[in-house]
Order: structure tokens, then C-alpha cells, then sequence
């Protein structure tokens, strides 16, 4: 069973640095950077008295940038590009904590000054307040927000996780039913075919009882084709290289000879009819043949129950939001910005 932050990650990444990932690809990045960001600060939105402005957004994201992609922490335009690509999922997740954090008031859930400090240390190690001015952070204001951080991890607990957790092994058989009709057992064959073709029927059917006769006598299919060749030039006579075919790739033809042998024989000449709709007469190898069955019940449960518990965790918290912004009169509308606008440049 994996841990509950295991779980936990695909939220809390929704109101922390947890889950953050931006690909620094749109310009390169070198060590000689002389751009400067500029800010273009406003007011975004406004909810539960409070307002939003873009700076009030760079703080959050410097915060998850440092703590995400230590790395780049010098790099202007590695900022520039995670601030543009992360500026408004990042509005969002703010607007979406304070929600949460009015619920958390309201059936009590707090943080304590230990767990503050602690995080604290966590994120920015023994020299708080150096890592905080490099921020451009006060500790208060750093405090609150790690503390804001925390409350929202533990009522994200006690309203998603504990009703997510429950999965009954019902649910966990009824996974494996499906995803068994969705995967059932098949097999893998390795094949070669010698197939003969000429314009007379009956000098192909001689030729290939002729090949199959040989082979008794433990000849190499690959040198019976190849004499076979020499000595009819007005015959085609062709040896397929090794033919890797499951059930969903192996033509029915192929698949109605094949599944009759077994590794290491050959057919009996057989006539048919090819896609040009001439009489060709073959002779099938099989090589190699192998069953492929789903993973029996105990291998495949644990995963089947975790992906089960995020599901429903997926769910739960989607519920749940809604139910806040129900709650709390929260407007989608309040988050309408026009799509014109560039809170930032790089120069």
C-alpha cells in the first residue's frame, strides 16, 4: 500500500510546489543572460475581501521556482518562462486555497507553531532568512504562507482523502474482470513461410510436395527454396524472412495454419489464395510460439486498488470543490482576464 502523501501528491500539487513541471525550451538558457523581467502589476480579481494582483501571484510562484528548480535560481529568463507558463494555473490554485481555508476555519483545522517552523526549515533550510531576503519575502509573510500550506494539506485529508480511501475488494475484482476482457490471453508466433506460385496450378503443387519431401529428409527450407529457384526460373519461389504476428496482426489465413503446429514443425503443402487473387501453394514454419496471459489477481491488485483510491481521490476533490464554490459564493466569472494581457516581458 503506498503512503497517504503518495495519494495526496495529485492534490496538494494543486496549492503547493509539489507538482509543478515546465520544460525551460523556448529560449536557451546560458550563463551570460543580461535580460531583465519586468512586472506589469494590476489588480486580476477579487474574492473574499481580498485582492489579487500579479505580484501577489510572483510571490507564490517565486516560492514554488526556488523550491522546484533550485538549479535555475539564477537564471532570469528560466523565471520569466516558468512565470509565463505558470501564472494563471497559479491564480487559480490560490483562489481555490482560499476556499479551502474558509472551510478549514470553519471546522477548525489549524497549524501549530512547531509544524510551521519545521516546514519552514524544510523548504528553506538552516538560513531561513537568507533564503527569504534572495526571495524578496518577509518571514512573516513567508510563515503564513507555509502555515496556509498546511492547513490546506490536512483538510484536504479529512474532506477528499479519508472518504477516497475506501475501496471495497468488490471494486478491486470488478477492475481485474475488465481489464482482463480488455487484455485476454493471446498468443505470439514466429514463423517463416516458403510459398510457390506459377502460372501452371499443378507444377507449384508438385514443387511444393517436392520442397515438403526434402524437409522429411532434414534438409534447410532456406536451401530447398533457393534450388527450387535455380532449377524453375518461370516459377516464383519466395522464403519470407522470420514473421513476428500476435492474434490482432496475423492474417486469418496465416492464423489457420499456424495455430495446427507446433515449435519446430512444418505444414503440409497448402493451396491458397493470395491477395492478387492467384492460386499459390506454401509450406509454414513456426519457430517459436508463446502465451501471453494477464498477470494473475495478486500481481495486478495492489495497482488496481491504488489507481482505484486516485480515482476516486480525483473525484472527491472535484466534488468538493464544487460544493465551496456553491459554499462560499465563489463565480467562475470573477476570473475572467483578457486574453490580451501579458503581466510580464523579458528584455
Amino acid at each position: 500500500m503506498k503512503s497517504l502523501f503518495y495519494f495526496l501528491l495529485p492534490i496538494l500539487g494543486l496549492f503547493s510546489s509539489t507538482c509543478y513541471t515546465t520544460e525551460f525550451s523556448e529560449y536557451p538558457i546560458t550563463s551570460e543572460e543580461t535580460g531583465q523581467i519586468t512586472i506589469h502589476n494590476r489588480i486580476l480579481t477579487k474574492f473574499n475581501n481580498k485582492t489579487y494582483s500579479v505580484l501577489d501571484v510572483v510571490k507564490k510562484m517565486d516560492m514554488i521556482f526556488d523550491n522546484h528548480y533550485p538549479q535555475f535560481a539564477h537564471s532570469k529568463l528560466a523565471r520569466y518562462q516558468f512565470y509565463n507558463a505558470q501564472w494563471k494555473d497559479t491564480l487559480q490554485k490560490m483562489l481555490d486555497q482560499e476556499l479551502i481555508l474558509l472551510d478549514a476555519e470553519r471546522i477548525g483545522v489549524k497549524a501549530t507553531d512547531a509544524e510551521v517552523r519545521e516546514e519552514l526549515l524544510r523548504k528553506y533550510g538552516p538560513n531561513v532568512m537568507t533564503s527569504l531576503d534572495r526571495l524578496k519575502l518577509s518571514y512573516e509573510e513567508a510563515r503564513k504562507m507555509v502555515s496556509e500550506d498546511l492547513i490546506t494539506e490536512k483538510t484536504l485529508y479529512f474532506k477528499v482523502y479519508s472518504e477516497a480511501l475506501r475501496v471495497r475488494p468488490n471494486d478491486i475484482k470488478e477492475k481485474y474482470i475488465a481489464y482482463c476482457k480488455k487484455n485476454p490471453a493471446s498468443q505470439k508466433w514466429c514463423y517463416q513461410v516458403l510459398t510457390i506460385r506459377s502460372e501452371n496450378e499443378n507444377i507449384s503443387q508438385a514443387l511444393a510436395q517436392l520442397a515438403f519431401d526434402l524437409l522429411k529428409e532434414k534438409r534447410d527450407l532456406s536451401d530447398i527454396s533457393k534450388n527450387l529457384q535455380s532449377e524453375n526460373p518461370n516459377t516464383t519461389v519466395l522464403f519470407t524472412p522470420e514473421i513476428i504476428s500476435d492474434n490482432a496482426s496475423i492474417s486469418q489465413a496465416h492464423k489457420m495454419v499456424i495455430e495446427t503446429l507446433n515449435p519446430g514443425d512444418f505444414s503440409t503443402p497448402i493451396s491458397q489464395v493470395n491477395k492478387d487473387q492467384s492460386i499459390v501453394h506454401r509450406i509454414f514454419y513456426l519457430k517459436e510460439k508463446d502465451e501471453i496471459n494477464p498477470p494473475e489477481f495478486p500481481k495486478l491488485a495492489e495497482k488496481i486498488k491504488d489507481g482505484l483510491i486516485q480515482e476516486s481521490i480525483t473525484l472527491h476533490s472535484l466534488n468538493y470543490m464544487k460544493k465551496l464554490k456553491t459554499r462560499y459564493g465563489f463565480s467562475e466569472q470573477d476570473l475572467t482576464i483578457n486574453s490580451d494581457f501579458k503581466p510580464f516581458s523579458y528584455q
